[in-house]
């Protein structure tokens, strides 16, 4: 996939878009259509909207309501709706909004990582930090194993829904 990508911006090295670019000049008439049509394509079907129904349910979450599963998509066509209008008629609030939500997560990440460090330099009132450690490699590793972790590090924030026993950070 990566080489078509590099293709298609060799194709049209001033423009940005590259699939979206290559079908407009692929196919000019109707004008504007199989561009559009791969626009609402990506937008419909990408991970994008997996993501409105896990904000739904996280929403629904701090609300404190076991809502219905249509009440969810609801909720979830809603978000969606919100931050597509959001780009669509203020695209410097939204960069600036991505900008913003980008440093957050770095440094949350920074935060991780400087934490995970000074528990294992034993600074902190762990009585074993590095017991995680112990025994790492025990037991037989598949790929089967491999792949099943990957996906679910992948898709560590996407639960659906939230279950009862699940602590959150407000019960901390």
């Amino acid at each position: 996939m990566f080489s078509v990508y590099l293709e298609f911006a060799a194709y049209f090295p001033n423009r940005s878009g590259s699939e979206a670019v290559y079908l407009e000049q692929a196919y000019p008439r109707p004008r504007y259509f199989f561009p559009l049509a791969f626009a609402i394509q990506t937008v419909v079907l990408s991970f994008s909207s997996g993501n409105s129904v896990v904000c739904a349910n996280y929403l629904w979450a701090v609300g404190g309501r076991d809502a219905s599963a249509w009440e969810t998509k609801g909720l979830a066509i809603a978000v969606y709706t919100m931050a597509v209008l959001i780009v669509l008629f203020n695209t410097r609030f939204s960069y600036l909004a991505s900008n913003t939500i980008g440093t957050i997560k770095v440094i949350t990440l920074l935060f991780i990582a400087i934490t995970g460090l000074v528990v294992l330099g034993g600074h902190t009132k762990v009585e074993h930090p590095t017991a995680n450690f112990h025994h790492a490699f025990e037991g037989d590793a598949t790929v089967y194993g491999l792949t099943n972790a990957l996906i679910k590090i992948i898709f560590a924030c996407m639960r659906y829904p939230l279950p009862p026993q699940t602590v959150l950070f407000t019960d901390i």
